[in-house]
Formats: C-alpha cells, sequence, structure tokens
C-alpha cells in the first residue's frame, strides 16, 4: 500500500492537539452560552485536551477523532468599558467537545459543542473552525487523502499517496513493537519508493526515444536482493531492501532489416544515516541487448546505445526531484508554521560516480524524514519501508497579543494642503492608526529574551467594533449616527493589520467619541478628543494665496536651477511603534526631454549618498526616494528651460517591524498564498525570502512565477501598509501624513505645500 504514516504515542499526540489549539484566536465575536451582550475579549485559554472522548450520542466518522477540553472564555462588555476601559473581564469554565480531522495538506480541529454549567449548552450546527496546522505538501500533487485514527495508545496520521489505496486498512502500530521511549514514528512504504521509479520511468519514455516501442513495463517493485545470489543484483546488495525496475523496448530495423530489444533496468538503493540527517541514494542504470541481436548488429554504429541515452537523461533528474517531494511529506507538522507559496525548487541532485559500456551509477541524498522538534534514535530500511523512530518534548507556548497604542487615547491632528486634482483646499482630521498583533512565542533558552517567536496568527476585526459617545452608561444611544465615524482595516485576517478611526465629515471642535475595537486577538476601548482646534496654518488660506495655487498647479514651464533643493515640509508625526520614523519621497515628473539625466543627492545627519536616473528617452518617470528623519534630499539634472512638470509627494513611514537583509535586494513582490492572501517576497541573490510576523522567512521550498506588483523600494500592502527597503533593512511600515506639491521657479522654499 502507498501510505505515509507518522505514529504518535497517544501522550505525544495529546501535546500536539494542545499545542496547536494554544495557537488559536478566538473564533467569534460572540456565543450565545454568555448572552447577547458579551464579547469575547481574549484569545481562549486552553486545558490538556483528552482524546478519544466523544459528545453523548455522537459517532465520529471514520478517519477523525473526537476530544474533549477544558477551557476557560474571556468575556465583557461594551458597558463594562465604557464605564471603565479597565475593567476585569470576566472568566468562565467551559467544557469542549471537538472533532480532529485531516485533509491531504493540513491537520484541522473544530468545535462541536460547548458546555458550562448554569449556562444554556450551545451547539454548534456547522462545526466551529478552531485551529489547524500545516503539514509540508505543497509540492506533493499525488496525495489523495488522509486520515487521523486512534488505536491502541497509538494516533496515526495517514496519507494515501496511490489513487487505489485505502486510509483504513489495519494499522501496523509499529511504535509500540520497540522501545518505549520513541514517541514517534515515521513510515514510508516502500511502494511509495517504487511508485516514484516506475512513474519517473513511465514520464522517461513519453514519447519512446528514436521511434522505439514498448515492449513491457514499466514495472518497479519494493524488493529484498536474495542472498543467494552472489555479490546481490546490480545496484542492490544481497539481502538490502530498495526497488528494482525494469522496461523493455524494440526498435524495428535498428541494424538493416534488424529489429533489436534492449531492456532497461533500474536499481535504486537506499540508506539512512542518523548522524547527518540525510537518507543516501544509490541509483544503478543498466542496458541489455540479447546475445543474437548483438551478434546481429554491430554495436559500434551507435543504433543501440542511443535507444537508451535519452531514457538515462531525462531519468536520472527526475527521479531526484520525485523524491525529494516525497520526504517532504514526512517533515510532520511544521511547528513552525507561516505563509507559502507553491513551487517545485529543491537544490541538490545526484551526482555520476560511475560507469561501463552497459551500466552508469550516481549517488546523492535527501534528507531524513523526521519530527521538526524531535530526536532521531533510529532508521531502518525493510519489508515496510523506511522507518524513522524518535523522541520529541512539545513545549507549551506564549500567546501573546499587543495592541499600539494599548488603549487609551489616540493622537488627533489637522492637516491642510492644496488637492491640483479637485482644485480645493482640504483640510482634514487625522486620527492615530491601531497595529494589532497575534504572535505566538515558544521557549528557547539560547535567545536573550528566552524565547523565539513560532508564528503569528492573522487578526480579523469583528464587525462588533462600534464607536460609541462617553456618558453615562443610561444616557448613551446605541451607536452614533450612521456614517459620522468609520474605520478604515482590511476585510480579511491578516497579520499586524492597521486600523485607522476617521470622521467622513469635518468633525466638530471638542467633539469626543469612544472607539472599541474588538478583533480576534482581543477587544480595546480608545479614546479619540476632544477634537482641537485648527491651526491657522492648516485652516483655509486667503483668497490670494488659493489663486497662487491653482496658478502653480496649471503652471508648464519650470525654470530649474542646476542644483534644485527639495525641502521636506510635513511635520513629524506625534506617535511612532518603537523604531526611528522615515521620510519618502516621490518625485513623478512629465515632458521630460530626451537625454534627461537626474541625480538625487541625499544629505543628512545619518546618511550621505547619491544615486543616478537615465530615463532612456521616455517623456514621463519616476523616483522614490527613502530617507532618515533627519535628511533633505536635492536633484542635479539637466532641465534648465525645459518645459518638464514635476511633483513631489511626501510622507512619513512608521516602522512596527524590521530585520537585516542578507543581501541585496533585486525586487521586491506580491504573490498570492495558498489560502488566497496576499504577502511580501524579497528575491535576495537569487534566493526567495518573505517578510511578516516572523521576520525575514527564506522560502526554500517555493517560487515566486508571478508576482502581483514588482519594485525594489517599497511596495504598498493590502490594509495600508507599506514594506520598504532602507539601509539594507526590510520594514513593515505604517504610511503618516501625504502631502502633495507642485515644484516652482526658482527655489522650493516658494513651493505650495505645508
Amino acid at each position: 500500500m502507498a501510505l505515509v504514516e507518522i505514529e504518535l504515542r497517544i501522550s505525544e499526540c495529546t501535546n500536539l492537539v494542545w499545542f496547536i489549539l494554544a495557537k488559536s484566536p478566538i473564533p467569534v465575536p460572540q456565543l450565545s452560552l454568555l448572552g447577547p451582550s458579551r464579547l469575547l475579549s481574549k484569545p481562549f485559554s486552553w486545558q490538556q485536551p483528552v482524546l478519544g472522548e466523544a459528545v453523548p450520542g455522537f459517532a465520529a466518522p471514520p478517519g477523525t477523532v473526537p476530544v474533549r477540553a477544558p477551557v476557560k472564555i474571556a468575556h465583557v462588555s461594551l458597558d463594562e468599558l465604557k464605564v471603565n476601559a479597565s475593567t476585569p473581564h470576566a472568566v468562565t469554565d467551559c467544557v469542549a467537545w471537538l472533532l480532529i480531522s485531516m485533509v491531504p495538506d493540513r491537520l484541522r480541529i473544530h468545535l462541536l459543542r460547548l458546555e458550562s454549567p448554569g449556562c444554556p449548552t450551545q451547539t454548534f450546527a456547522t462545526p466551529l473552525f478552531i485551529a489547524e496546522q500545516a503539514m509540508p505538501l505543497d509540492d506533493v500533487e499525488d496525495v489523495r487523502a488522509a486520515a487521523i485514527i486512534l488505536q491502541d495508545e497509538v494516533a496515526t496520521l495517514r496519507f494515501a499517496v496511490g489513487a487505489n489505496d485505502s486510509l483504513l486498512v489495519p494499522l501496523l502500530n509499529l511504535l509500540l513493537q520497540e522501545q518505549e521511549d520513541d514517541g514517534w514514528l515515521i513510515r514510508i512504504a516502500g511502494d511509495i519508493f517504487a511508485d516514484r521509479v516506475r512513474r519517473q520511468l513511465s514520464k522517461a519514455l513519453v514519447p519512446p526515444p528514436n521511434g522505439t516501442k514498448i515492449e513491457s513495463g514499466p514495472a518497479a517493485i519494493w524488493f529484498a536482493a536474495p542472498s543467494f545470489i552472489p555479490g546481490g543484483i546490480p545496484g542492490l546488495s544481497a539481502g538490502t531492501w530498495g526497488v528494482l525496475g525494469s522496461v523493455e523496448l524494440e526498435k524495428e530495423d535498428a541494424c538493416g532489416d534488424v529489429d533489436v530489444s534492449v531492456a532497461i533496468s533500474v536499481a535504486l538503493a537506499i540508506s539512512p544515516d542518523i548522524a547527518t540527517r540525510r537518507v543516501n541514494l544509490a541509483l544503478h542504470l543498466a542496458s541489455d541487448v540479447s546475445d543474437w541481436d548483438v551478434f546481429r548488429c554491430w554495436l559500434s554504429t551507435g543504433g543501440i546505445a542511443s535507444l537508451v541515452i535519452g531514457v538515462f537523461a531525462s531519468f536520472v533528474g527526475g527521479i531526484m526531484v520525485a523524491l525529494q517531494s516525497l520526504i517532504m511529506i514526512a517533515e510532520f507538522a511544521r511547528l513552525e508554521s507561516g505563509a507559502e507559496l507553491k513551487g517545485t525548487s529543491i537544490g541538490g541532485g545526484f551526482t555520476k560516480v560511475g560507469s561501463n559500456d552497459t551500466s552508469v551509477w550516481y549517488a546523492g541524498d535527501i534528507s531524513l524524514p523526521a519530527f521538526p522538534t524531535g530526536q532521531i534514535r533510529s532508521a531502518t530500511v525493510g519489508p515496510d519501508g523506511l522507518v524513522v523512530r524518535g523522541s520529541v518534548v512539545i513545549l507549551a507556548l506564549d500567546h501573546t497579543v499587543t495592541f499600539q497604542p494599548d488603549g487609551g487615547p489616540l493622537e488627533t491632528h489637522w492637516a491642510g494642503y492644496y488637492s491640483c486634482r479637485e482644485e480645493a483646499w482640504k483640510t482634514t482630521c487625522e486620527v492615530q492608526s491601531i497595529v494589532v498583533r497575534d504572535l505566538i512565542y515558544a521557549p528557547d533558552l539560547s535567545a536573550p529574551s528566552g524565547k523565539r517567536l513560532v508564528t503569528g496568527n492573522g487578526v480579523a476585526v469583528f464587525p462588533t467594533t462600534t464607536f460609541l459617545p462617553p456618558g453615562p452608561v443610561w444616557l448613551m444611544p446605541v451607536t452614533v449616527a450612521p456614517g459620522e465615524w468609520v474605520y478604515d482595516a482590511p476585510s480579511w485576517a491578516q497579520g499586524s493589520p492597521i486600523v485607522t478611526p476617521r470622521r467622513t465629515g469635518m468633525p466638530r471642535v471638542g467633539e469626543e467619541i469612544l472607539f472599541f475595537l474588538h478583533t480576534s486577538a482581543g477587544i480595546k476601548r480608545f479614546d479619540i478628543g476632544p477634537i482641537p482646534a485648527i491651526p491657522e496654518r492648516e485652516g483655509a488660506p486667503s483668497s490670494i494665496i488659493l489663486g497662487v495655487h491653482r496658478a502653480n498647479c496649471k503652471l508648464s514651464t519650470r525654470n530649474w536651477t542646476r542644483l534644485q533643493e527639495i525641502q521636506w515640509l510635513i511635520d513629524p508625526p506625534p506617535y511612532e511603534y518603537g523604531i526611528q520614523p522615515l521620510r519618502q519621497w516621490m518625485l513623478t515628473f512629465r515632458q521630460l526631454p530626451r537625454g534627461t539625466s537626474i541625480t538625487v543627492l541625499t544629505r543628512g545627519g545619518q546618511e550621505e549618498g547619491t544615486n543616478r536616473h537615465e530615463f532612456n528617452g521616455a517623456e514621463t518617470g519616476l523616483i522614490e526616494v527613502v530617507t532618515a528623519a533627519d535628511s533633505e534630499i536635492a536633484l542635479d539634472h539637466n532641465l534648465e528651460d525645459s518645459d518638464t512638470e514635476a511633483r513631489v509627494f511626501q510622507r512619513w513611514l512608521l516602522p512596527a517591524q524590521s530585520a537585516q537583509l542578507p543581501g541585496a535586494v533585486e525586487s521586491l513582490s506580491l504573490a498570492g498564498t495558498r489560502n488566497g492572501s496576499v504577502i511580501p517576497t524579497a528575491l535576495i541573490e537569487g534566493r526567495w525570502f518573505t517578510f511578516g510576523d516572523d521576520g525575514l522567512v527564506e522560502l526554500k521550498y517555493a517560487r515566486v512565477a508571478h508576482p502581483r506588483k514588482q519594485s525594489t523600494r517599497s511596495l504598498s500592502l493590502p490594509g495600508g501598509q507599506v514594506t520598504v527597503i532602507w539601509n539594507n533593512m526590510i520594514m513593515t511600515a505604517i504610511p503618516y501624513g501625504p502631502h502633495e506639491r507642485v515644484v516652482l521657479h526658482e527655489r522650493l522654499g516658494d513651493e505650495v505645500g505645508s
């Protein structure tokens, strides 16, 4: 049977389920069990689950495992938060009835029922998704189905790799046959290795080389070389297990009117090495022509040799790809999950180690399948296939939720600018954004903090997020007037989402509002206001100044100075997220003459630099610059007396997280993941990386074939965030205060802006 099996002792599987549950966010904003006014306020606090216990009267479907788990659920009401933003949240002890199921690429846990003394039982007609653990099966296209089966103190995770394989055949439970210290076992059936060889032979023979036809095969079996054969079978030592494959080809009139039959044999020996955590592979390919045909057909003509060259060439590389993707099945349950992209890049391969007139030998190696945090105790090859055993310790997780800022007042300020597009002065009241993170840490004594980041949950903003006016609870309306206050946030769960409250119209001076942000990570109250008076410099200017603005927007001729100074005109942001803010400059040009050359000079306390730009005859151009908070830029150019139009767009970037780059960034892209979300990816010295809550992570088994957007400096992300490259760092930042202005005649000091 072509099965991959992962056996876990019941204690280890219990810890694994507990580990997965500990990562779960708040699944829904409310539960009927707690009442309509209660909002779930913190991720569930799961206690040790009990595997195999089902809801009374419920029969778990075959291939699934029922679970009972105590859980503490925290909740609060808006009334309580309005009176006191720091009010202690109530905690209700519940019993959760869960169901574990498997799909080919992940283990999933759903909630069936919740019970608590004194509360009505809540049964979910549609099981409520709670948590999942990804399996590294992105590149294994022939995994047909998966199941989890509990029997005799062993939980077995099964993957069917063949079309006709049954997941419910009797279990082997090999884990119970050896040392009691082994907590896990991974078995890759020998039939899978044989199937890989057979399928690769089939691919290599489509079409058959040099006009041949297939007489028989291809075939492959998991095979033990008989010890009674002296020296064993070529490629397999006597008594060892491996794959033996064959195919017979025939070419009519290969030598004149002589038909030639050629038998091609394949032997694949598999030898695990615990010390290197690798599986050594020895591949032997041979061709054999019948003595009668050899006698009738002179081999030196090349007629026979050419029959097998094409088969050998296409087979060798393909078998390494097939085996590499196979081993990925057994890299069980990556404890450090994250965004993954689908790809087929593997690296490595076979190396030719010898040959003669009719045979060739290759050697290669692939990773030894193992539990990611486990210790390998033994690895054997036998009638059951490749079997790896070991121990593992699954430690408790630290589920950390942060709001930045952590509740309380949100900064508000007025900003005024002239919009050339709308031909009007715009004054807006801007409210500080909120960043929410839901991070999972594991103990790590080698880290300075004593813990390491495992993963980051996507954070969803619940529709129960609302605005309420301050004041006594008994006098408050249910909500503020519809449409007066709204918030900008991603419409789907996203790592570190930005949530920005805003007023749809001009707020009143002195206006106050309470913002209750309810997410899958928790709930916080924020206070907005009192709204300050509009500063004179941000208010509507005189009609004379507005006339100058309108004229400048329509002015087409620019009398540039040879060295054009570009001054920063935006006030510093009133807050940051622990990393110094950056300045982002965007310069756009129209009606560029041929031969235009612009060099950007960066000057400041932290950096000095130059960057030359050629536009290759284009009439329009774009230059983007990111600098430190104390830097200015100047343009050295050849645009004197030209009709070039230039605009400058400036905004602050407030970095929320950063990581050191391992090399120069060739491109910065947005790419889609398997679950439909979008992540930033960076191509660095030929390797793809992604950057998110768990830092900069290399996509070792992935590729970005069709990036959605591409740049080398910054990239706008869904939800308003920006990924930016600066000073050999990659950062996720929040933009603040965009301002557009038009470059004028002599000095930038005379320009329009604020």
